[in-house]
């Protein structure tokens, strides 16, 4: 017994140590993010060549905080359930056993009229978020009532979060390919893909200018 408790306090240890690795990690991630638009905001002359570089730098740092971070909508609060609790009956409804450790931090964002507030989960790596996201795609169709019965029978989506132009572009994409019923836009750690049904390769959006490059 004394061998299994001695087993487990060290385990307990190392998964501090890594939490505390990877919140500093992502301090450090902030750190520069700010300070790289703190010189683009204090330096508005930088030649355009430059400008778009760093801009471009913020964004790929800006994605990569968010990489272990996925977005639930349609899953409305139920009155007096925690968003602990929340994660747990959500977990249970796609078959997920939880460890301790696996979520870093969950909290809701501002509703949008009419809507369910988004539940935003970190993870403390990406395979558990890509785990979570992989048991979702098992069960395509996911509603409200099947976390909690308490609640309606509103369809609950799961998504990697993207940033705010990451997400402006997948929207832009999946506008342009709506007339193509034939072609599938999807996510994939932080890039956008669009890919033809029955076609073995896939064409990465990275801006506007790559929609001319989608297969019609």
């Amino acid at each position: 017994m004394s061998t299994r408790c001695s087993s487990l306090e060290a385990a307990d240890l190392s998964l501090a140590a890594r939490c505390q690795t990877l919140e500093e990690h992502n301090t450090a991630l902030v750190q520069r993010i700010d300070s790289l638009e703190e010189r683009l905001s204090r330096d508005p002359e930088l030649c355009s060549d430059d400008g778009a570089a760093l801009k471009a730098q913020v964004e790929h740092l800006m994605q990569r905080n968010l990489d272990t971070q996925i977005v639930v909508t349609g899953l409305l609060s139920a009155p007096d359930v925690t968003v602990e609790r929340t994660i747990v009956l959500l977990a249970r409804s796609l078959g997920i056993v939880t460890k301790s450790g696996d979520v870093a931090d969950a909290f809701r964002l501002p509703p949008k009229a009419g809507g369910a507030p988004p539940l935003i989960i970190r993870f403390t790596t990406i395979f558990i978020r890509d785990s979570w996201i992989a048991q979702k795609k098992k069960k395509p169709v996911l509603l409200a009532s099947d976390i909690d019965a308490s609640l309606p029978g509103s369809r609950v989506y799961l998504n990697e979060r993207l940033s705010s132009v990451k997400h402006k572009l997948l929207v832009d994409t999946r506008a342009y390919v709506k007339p193509h019923r034939h072609l599938r836009v999807w996510i994939r750690h932080g890039f956008i893909y669009v890919r033809k049904d029955g076609a073995t390769t896939s064409q990465k959006i990275e801006q506007r200018d790559d929609f001319a490059k989608i297969p019609i």
